[in-house]
């Protein structure tokens, strides 16, 4: 394996008990951000910023979580509801700078969607001929970055940025 299991493993039990309902959806999104971070390049960031502030005004009073969040291989999730406004404009900086230098590969991501496959089967999270069919189709589809679940963001309302964790201020 070209990845620390042993972390994996324990951001996967921690969500599953964080987030009880996360959908197979869910998991893939985190696995994904935990191997390629952002997964793209920012081409407008006026505009991105634009967005950021729009998304925090939405989100301000709707509760929040940890400021950050490890989600593995030195990455978190930083939850927008926990800065300042002024604190914006440095997060979406910290967020394009892991977007552009963070690397991940295919091949660590493919191995890390069959751990996550062992894994759920193993806690019966989900029904195994189901999740197989999600992951193949996933995967037939060329591994494309997802959005949550309707159900993941309904209950838990999802408001973040994913940044590399020697980047938190």
């Amino acid at each position: 394996m070209s990845f620390d299991e042993k972390e994996l493993k324990n951001v996967l039990e921690a969500h599953c008990l964080k987030y009880p309902l996360m959908q197979a959806e869910d998991y893939v999104k985190l696995l994904y951000q935990n191997e390629f971070a952002g997964g793209h390049m920012i081409p407008n960031k006026a505009a991105a910023l634009q967005f950021l502030k729009s998304e925090y005004e939405q989100m301000k009073n709707t509760p929040s979580q940890q400021r950050y969040e490890s989600i593995g291989n030195a990455i978190v999730r930083a939850d927008i509801r926990c800065f300042s406004y002024d604190e914006l404009s440095l997060l979406l900086d910290c967020f394009c700078k892991t977007a552009n230098e963070h690397v991940g590969t295919m091949q660590s991501f493919l191995e890390k969607l069959d751990f996550l496959y062992d894994f759920l089967c193993e806690r019966e999270i989900f029904d195994k001929a189901m999740l197989s069919r999600v992951l193949t189709t996933y995967k037939k589809a060329g591994c494309p970055s997802l959005h949550h679940s309707d159900v993941y963001r309904n209950v838990y309302k999802p408001a973040y940025r994913v940044i590399s964790e020697d980047l938190c201020f």
